[in-house]
């Protein structure tokens, strides 16, 4: 697995494995490419870390990459954008922070296959319990808008 220079692998509290920033990161800027290892796979056999592109399309990695280490944050820094095939800072990022992004903004439903979980981000808008964009309220699905993926964006209409 490569790693870029620009971000290390920790451990985060609650979470397991994910990556931190060891630089200073402007918004909109790319923060990581998604050139190696991908693969498309249908919902039935996609790994706990694809994300989904379309209803029964998922982007995966194989074998496992530096993007599988992206932790979800209920106030992320980063959104993944599938035409430009990398995620993106959504503001500026300092060195030492975790790169995250919201698994609701790829994932119409993780409580599907039995995937969704407990949230330990700690922000104060936190949802508690990550099930997937279709188990958000309207208001929230429109708030997330500007972060959210092509099928994502088709489903709020």
């Amino acid at each position: 697995m490569k790693i870029p220079t620009y971000v290390k692998l920790a451990n985060i509290p609650n979470k397991g494995k994910g990556l931190v920033s060891k630089k200073h990161m402007k918004k909109g800027e790319m923060v990581l490419k998604f050139d190696q290892g991908v693969t498309i796979r249908p919902n039935s056999t996609a790994s706990i870390t694809a994300l989904q592109i379309d209803e029964d399309t998922f982007l995966d990695s194989e074998p496992t990459q530096i993007r599988d280490f992206l932790n979800h944050s209920c106030m992320p820094n980063v959104r993944i954008d599938f035409d430009k095939m990398g995620c993106f800072s959504i503001r500026a990022i300092k060195p030492g922070d975790e790169i995250t992004f919201s698994y609701v903004t790829t994932e119409y439903d993780l409580a599907i296959k039995n995937e969704a979980f407990q949230c330990f981000c700690g922000e104060k808008n936190c949802i508690g319990i990550v099930k997937g964009f279709k188990h958000l309220n309207k208001e929230h699905q429109i708030k997330l808008k500007p972060l959210l993926t092509p099928y994502l964006l088709r489903k709020l209409h």
